[in-house]
């Protein structure tokens, strides 16, 4: 129970700093999509804030393109938020699976789009993080696809001079790719024509299925976004459309004079290309294809057609992943392994995580691409649940590519996942145990901890002065990079508490060795 007044009912994603839940309503039985923040961000000022300009910026909107807040508040669980609960998908998840849109798709996703944004300057707040992860295809019923934006959370409401400053920390808000030049260059106002700059470099994607503006580093991007001229469509593929390209150019333009002046204008502009209603309509229900996700729902509920009553369940709902704070509902991820070897997503993640940072964009796109499509979904979009367990294989599948594609071959690396990821999510788990102390009495609160990571293998400790011994027996399935992972956790662990201590791996550092012993001597 949220509040008093909402139950849980499934999780149906987590991103970088919040987790979504389809709930329900206990006095009116109305089901809605709950966002709370994850425990690692309650302390962090500027998250709750963020989560409270959603609500604000929500609540202060009415338009049929934007997904309704319904009202935000304080609970024994942290802050919270409850909007409407949609059924569908995110652009970003149509792009990932299926590659770029036609035109009269492209058309028809965006318009309506511009259209609520059009609504949300009117009201005096800019979106500031336009993005195809915040465009969502929502199924109202059959044959009816409305497009709806997400996520104000990082928008600003309009000050009275028209112009919108930066946060007063000075720090820049949005995804790179999707910055206008304003937002790249730190500029101290901005207005709704940054909104239209990033409407351009979400159309272009839409019609190239490419970033026109993406560098591995997000320093590269902003540069390129700030002084590169965007390439044409056709360079990436794109239709060898000259209006369309003309569009937009005036959309990408580096000056905001020379730029189209309202959310309005450049959607006059796009409308003459496809201009029948019918015809984006249709090309709407032609690209997500509602009919197929109603039937996967009610499979999900377990109602069958009549037509086909012996046939069998499908998998449920939607295909692995999330965009917030809609509600694709998840299917169980990656079936379990017959024997029961598994680990939580939230070591795959932080791996994930380490890649990213360390070895940059690159290779870890090098590294997804060896994995199985579903897990790369997961990965790429930021919906993978830290609590679900995954077959291990795929964690040794990860950790193998990445030490093949991101470490020359070296495994080491692995080890300074771990000991990272202890400052990271995985902090948020250990921090009870992460008192300062000595290193025996953190080794004893933190090994029942970690055990719960894996569904095999027993932890023991054998205390000792100066020497105190962890025991994981039964670590097979663990490869060599995993279980340097795991050392370089309890590593991070003992820096993080302060515990003068120094670890070191007394037997099991080979892969398929039964049994991992970690020595660790208090200095």
């Amino acid at each position: 129970m949220v509040a008093n007044k909402y139950r849980l009912l499934e999780r149906i994603g987590v991103g970088g700093m919040s987790e979504v839940y389809r709930a329900e309503h206990i006095s009116t039985g109305r089901v809605v999509a709950l966002k709370l923040l994850l425990p690692h961000t309650l302390d962090d000022p500027a998250f709750v804030a963020r989560l409270f300009q959603e609500a604000h910026s929500g609540l202060r909107m009415n338009h049929p393109g934007i997904v309704q807040v319904h009202e935000a508040g304080q609970s024994e669980l942290g802050p919270y938020l409850v909007m409407d609960f949609l059924l569908g998908e995110s652009a970003a998840r149509r792009l990932f699976d299926h590659g770029r849109l036609s035109v009269p798709q492209a058309l028809a996703t965006m318009l309506p789009v511009l259209d609520a944004l059009q609504s949300a300057h009117d009201t005096g707040v800019v979106h500031r993080d336009i993005k195809p992860g915040n465009i969502f295809y929502s199924v109202e019923g059959p044959g009816d696809v409305r497009v709806k934006l997400l996520d104000f959370g990082v928008a600003k409401v309009l000050w009275p001079s028209g112009t919108a400053a930066r946060t007063s920390t000075g720090v820049i808000m949005g995804t790179p790719d999707y910055l206008s030049p304003e937002q790249a260059n730190g500029e101290l106002a901005l207005d709704g024509r940054s909104d239209v700059f990033a409407v351009g470099t979400v159309l272009f994607e839409l019609l190239t299925a490419s970033r026109p503006f993406h560098a591995p580093t997000t320093v590269a991007t902003a540069y390129r976004v700030a002084h590169h001229r965007a390439p044409l469509l056709v360079e990436r593929g794109g239709p060898p459309d000259p209006t369309i390209q003309a569009i937009l150019d005036r959309a990408l333009a580096k000056q905001v004079s020379e730029r189209y002046q309202s959310a309005r204008d450049l959607a006059r502009d796009l409308e003459k290309l496809v201009p029948s209603r019918d015809e984006r309509d249709r090309a709407l229900r032609e690209l997500v294809q509602p009919e197929l996700y109603l039937a996967r729902q009610r499979e999900a509920s377990g109602e069958r057609a009549a037509a086909a009553p012996h046939s069998s369940p499908s998998r449920p709902v939607f295909p692995a992943g999330w965009t917030p704070p809609g509600g694709v509902a998840q299917p169980v991820p990656h079936a379990s392994p017959p024997d029961g070897r598994q680990v939580r997503g939230l070591v795959l993640r932080s791996v994930d995580t380490y890649v990213r940072q360390t070895f940059g964009d690159d290779a870890r796109r090098r590294v997804l691409a060896c994995l199985p499509s579903d897990l790369q979904r997961e990965l790429e979009y930021e919906s993978m649940q830290a609590i679900v367990l995954y077959d291990v294989e795929l964690l040794n599948q990860y950790c193998a590519a990445a030490t093949r594609e991101g470490a020359l071959g070296n495994p080491g690396w692995a080890r300074a996942a771990g000991a990272q990821a202890v400052s990271g999510e995985l902090g948020a788990v250990l921090k009870n145990a992460l008192r300062p102390g000595e290193a025996t009495a953190l080794l004893r609160r933190i090994h029942p901890v970690l055990s719960r990571l894996f569904s095999f293998g027993a932890f023991g400790l054998e205390e000792g002065q100066p020497v105190s011994t962890l025991r994981v027996s039964g670590v097979e399935p663990l490869a060599t990079p995993a279980r340097l992972w795991l050392v370089g956790v309890i590593e991070g662990a003992l820096a993080v508490a302060g515990a003068r201590a120094r670890s070191t791996i007394a037997r099991g550092d080979i892969a398929y060795s039964p049994q991992l012993v970690v020595d660790v001597t208090v200095q």
